[in-house]
């Protein structure tokens, strides 16, 4: 991840964390920009399609964003519930 998104991440978080007044964020974003923060936020050891595949155009998901007692950033993948669309699916080559 290039230090420009890794820097847009980390201003939206510290924005984020800071919206005292809700318990909830909307966002709306590019695909490729989720897919990035799914990346970094989902457990390394997660195999969840966000980490892989862009949502679809206008799609939408929800789900929980925390920091942990390490004071590490987490989403949890079963958090993660599509409301609209969801994520776009590979297209196999034809041979």
């Amino acid at each position: 991840l290039g230090q420009k998104a890794i820097k847009r991440h980390e201003e939206f978080i510290k924005w984020m964390l800071q919206q005292n007044e809700t318990d909830m964020v909307v966002v709306l974003g590019h695909s490729l920009w989720f897919r990035e923060f799914f990346k970094s936020y989902l457990p390394k050891a997660s195999n969840h399609v966000a980490k892989k595949e862009k949502m679809v155009n206008c799609g939408c998901v929800a789900f929980d964003f925390y920091r942990d007692s390490k004071n590490v950033h987490r989403i949890p993948p079963d958090s993660i519930k599509v409301i609209h669309g969801g994520f776009a699916e590979k297209k196999k080559k034809d041979k």
